[in-house]
């Protein structure tokens, strides 16, 4: 019974490094996870910033079309101002894509360090609870052998035998 202490003391232990060891790998598993999505946010902003570009090429091509089809002067006056209006709102809405998608995945990569960050706490959480498992037992252990070694002197003391001799502590 008195060996059952001692291995109950060091199983706590165990599974205290091993409960954080064990989160500390979910998590950096997860940033993993944080950190791809955040490169693939960046890889479809690119994607729809291309496509919006394309969108706006081809747009402009139909309205040249258009216009020549109809007569109109190209290259000068108002059609022309069009046109670069056109292509101004089209590089605003590209930078915007981009911007969106920068902050997207910011926010990942943010939530990715936060993980590893909370992965690390948990395995020195694990060690600082197994340390501190193994000195509430000890400390218990050596109170309950405190009482026993108390109970025997006075029993020793009650019954008029020799009091017990204390060994190492």
């Amino acid at each position: 019974m008195a060996a059952a202490a001692p291995v109950a003391l060091a199983m706590a232990a165990v599974g205290s490094i091993v409960g954080g060891i064990e989160q500390n790998r979910a998590a950096r598993a997860g940033a993993r996870a944080d950190t791809e999505n955040a490169r693939r946010t960046i890889l479809l902003g690119e994607q729809e910033a291309l496509q919006t570009s394309l969108d706006q090429r081809r747009n402009a091509g139909d309205m040249l079309a258009a216009m020549a089809g109809s007569g109109f002067e190209m290259g000068n006056g108002s059609f022309g101002d069009l046109l670069r209006e056109n292509a101004y709102q089209q590089e605003l809405e590209i930078l915007n894509i981009r911007t969106m998608r920068a902050q997207e995945a910011d926010g990942l990569l943010a939530q990715a360090a936060e993980r590893r960050k909370s992965g690390r706490a948990a395995l020195v959480g694990g060690m600082f609870g197994a340390v501190s498992n193994a000195l509430q037992g000890a400390s218990s252990i050596r109170s309950a052998s405190q009482q026993r070694f108390q109970l025997r002197t006075e029993r020793a003391a009650v019954l008029g035998g020799v009091p017990p001799m204390r060994v190492g502590g």
